[in-house]
C-alpha cells in the first residue's frame, strides 16, 4: 500500500508523540517521496537516535535523513568559553 507524503508525515509526528523520551515540538518532520527528514535541536544523542528509529519503523517510510543536532544543556551556541577562568 502506498502512502502519500502527507500521510507519512502525520504518522511519524503521531508516533513521536507516543514516546516519552521525545518532545515532538523540538523536531521538524518533512517528507519527500517517502523519505523523511528530521530537523531541529534535541538535548542528547539518545533522542536523536530514538527519533530516527521511530521514523524508520513508521509504515510507508522508505528512508530517514536525520539532521537533528544534539546540544548539551547549558551550552551556549556561538558563545566562547573563558578557559582562563578555569585555570
Amino acid at each position: 500500500m502506498n502512502f502519500s507524503d502527507e500521510e507519512i508525515q502525520k504518522n511519524v509526528l503521531e508516533q513521536l508523540k507516543y514516546d516519552s523520551r521525545i518532545k515532538p515540538a523540538e523536531i521538524g518532520v518533512t517528507v519527500k517521496d517517502g523519505v523523511v527528514s528530521l530537523v531541529g535541536t534535541v538535548d542528547s544523542y539518545t533522542k536523536k537516535w530514538t527519533a530516527e528509529e521511530i521514523a524508520l519503523r513508521t509504515t510507508g517510510v522508505k528512508a530517514v535523513v536525520n539532521e537533528l543536532r544534539p546540544q548539551r544543556r547549558g551550552y551556549r551556541q556561538g558563545g566562547e568559553t573563558d578557559f582562563g577562568k578555569l585555570l
